[in-house]
């Protein structure tokens, strides 16, 4: 399944991150937007963590870029009438993208996503 079935990545930060790496232009407003994302989502607990994590995104964007094999993306349908849903790979969807690239993706069903992706330690004992 082709990568542009999912939700449009190009209404992400993720895109608009590795495309301003991609054009080399815009990079600036792209991580101060990145950043706002990261604030937003995370919380003031990990305000300190932030460029960190625009370092290693620009560090594993310029390695996709190079053509270094990226895991495959996690894809599933939360519903047969919606677009499939991104688990795990919203920067490589975004790598690709804005590189012209696909990606390859493994598409697994809702409760089986929900099972292998889940930290099941506290339930365990």
């Amino acid at each position: 399944m082709p990568w542009q079935d999912s939700d449009p990545v190009e209404d992400t930060p993720h895109y608009q991150l590795a495309l301003a790496l991609a054009k080399n232009t815009g990079l600036a407003e792209a991580e101060e937007y990145y950043a706002a994302y990261l604030a937003a989502s995370w919380g003031a607990a990990r305000a300190n963590e932030i460029h960190s994590r625009i370092d290693a995104f620009k560090q594993h964007f310029h390695a996709f870029q190079a053509g270094a094999r990226a895991q495959r993306a996690i894809l599933t349908y939360l519903h047969p009438d919606f677009a499939a849903f991104v688990v795990d790979g919203n920067h490589r969807f975004a790598f690709a993208a804005a590189l012209g690239k696909q990606t390859r993706v493994e598409v697994l069903p809702a409760d089986l996503t929900v099972f292998r992706r889940a930290n099941l330690t506290p339930l365990a004992g």
